[in-house]
């Protein structure tokens, strides 16, 4: 996939998330993010759709564009994002920028609880 391209599908997604219907905050966001295998990029942060029906239109946008997300609970936007971030910088911690990375898709990962802090682990 050339850069063009791919910055393509990116704003063909976020043109797709938009026009997805609103959803009742719940506590509970979905992190959409490109994922370059080590390192991620945030895409937008919205409240995980309560009923079947658009969890299920945005489980199918995200797999169409080939892009990730992770579930979780938080406050608000922000610290769900942050906690996203953590995460992801947690489970690809010893990859080396591009040489050992790998592109992924994995809409709708879970994230239970805040991401571990990882200078305790």
């Amino acid at each position: 996939m050339n850069c063009d391209t791919a910055i393509r599908d990116i704003v063909d997604a976020a043109r797709a998330l938009r026009a997805l219907p609103p959803c009742r905050e719940s506590g509970r966001w979905t992190v959409v993010f490109a994922d370059f295998g080590h390192t991620m990029l945030p895409l937008a942060t919205l409240p995980t759709p309560v009923d079947g029906a658009s969890a299920s239109d945005l489980f199918v946008t995200l797999h169409v564009q080939a892009l990730s997300s992770y579930e979780l609970e938080a406050p608000d936007a922000a610290t769900a994002e942050a906690t996203a971030r953590a995460y992801f910088e947690q489970q690809r911690s010893g990859l080396r920028p591009w040489s050992d990375s790998w592109l992924t898709a994995a809409p709708g990962t879970v994230i239970e609880g805040p991401a571990p802090d990882p200078f305790l682990v």
